[in-house]
């Protein structure tokens, strides 16, 4: 009896292996477009110390960036020609969650396992502890060739050009004013007028509703007059989640904001005048932008290594 209290006080005292490690977010991209990808760990415990090592194919992928979230000491290093990342982090100070964000880029077509080894863990007593860890897999596939379409020719109006279009198409807006609302879901498209602001208007068909709300990565918009969304809180284009996109060339008044940005990182807004928005000629809650030639207001708002040349 006294042999098996002992056994269960020996057993209890084993951490148990409540600390998961995996990635979050979308694994497939095309050749020479990245994603990024979160880092998380679901604990019990506070954390104090981790230290990992995420190896990939570098014949597939490579990684461009890491990092680190919050306020804990990192370091860490990438190594495209083994196919490697050593991710270092201590002071965690019992932070869970999003420990860090990996940037990749697709290569070459083809599956690219990503493996996650834990190197050392340990509590914020710097005791160690055990834990687990989830692969993933990322999947590069060929960048569609696409095909153009013409408005209204093809479709009598932009939304539904979108709405027929497929990864990689370009939506070419003959002149002439349009009247609707549109919302842009599908990444790596181009929508571009044929022969610049002066001669196409794209104007709201209701007022308090963005014109371009845009919730898809590699979105390219250029060439408009984008007007009359001037109900609060609408703005002439809206990025909603929505990376690598290109604003460009674009005369965009009369609205509540011109272009609004929330949680759209990695976006770049060139050569563009922005007149008579009510409130704001760019208001963003963003990671990275680039905002290059700009007239008109630009509003910063938790804002994290913005970039701005000549606005």
């Amino acid at each position: 009896m006294r042999l098996f209290l002992v056994l269960v006080l020996f057993l209890l005292a084993i951490p148990a292996s409540a600390q998961t490690f995996y990635f979050d977010g979308d694994t497939n991209c095309s050749v020479d477009e990245t994603i990024d990808l979160s880092l998380i760990v679901d604990t019990t415990i506070p954390l104090g110390s981790i230290q990992l090592n995420v190896t990939f194919n570098p014949l597939i992928v490579k990684a461009e960036n890491v990092e680190t979230t919050g306020n804990a000491l990192s370091a860490y290093t990438i190594n495209n020609e083994d196919g490697f990342i050593t991710i270092g982090v201590i002071s965690l100070q019992g932070i869970s969650g999003n420990i860090a964000n990996i940037t990749f880029k697709g290569i070459s077509v083809g599956k690219s396992p990503l493996n996650i080894e834990i190197v050392d863990l340990t509590d914020v007593n710097n005791n160690p502890v055990s834990g687990d860890t989830i692969n993933s897999t990322i999947t590069v596939k060929k960048v569609s060739e696409g095909h153009v379409i013409y408005v209204p020719d093809d479709y009598e109006k932009i939304q539904w050009a979108v709405d027929n279009a497929t990864d990689g198409d370009m939506i070419i807006v003959r002149d002439g004013t349009y009247v609707e609302n549109v919302n842009i879901n599908k990444p790596h498209l181009t929508i571009k007028s044929e022969n610049g602001s002066d001669n196409c208007i794209v104007q709201a068909a209701e007022r308090g509703n963005h014109i371009f709300y845009v919730t898809a990565n590699y979105v390219n918009i250029s060439g408009f007059t984008i007007k009359k969304a001037y109900c609060s809180h609408a703005s002439g284009i809206y990025l909603y989640y929505a990376n690598y996109c290109r604003i460009s060339n674009n005369v965009i008044r009369g609205n509540w904001y011109a272009v609004y940005m929330v949680k759209s990182n990695n976006n770049v807004i060139y050569n563009n005048y922005m007149s008579k928005n009510i409130y704001a000629g760019i208001f963003w809650r963003v990671r990275r932008i680039i905002i290059v030639y700009q007239t008109m207001g630009v509003m910063v708002l938790q804002s994290y290594f913005p970039k701005t040349t000549q606005s």
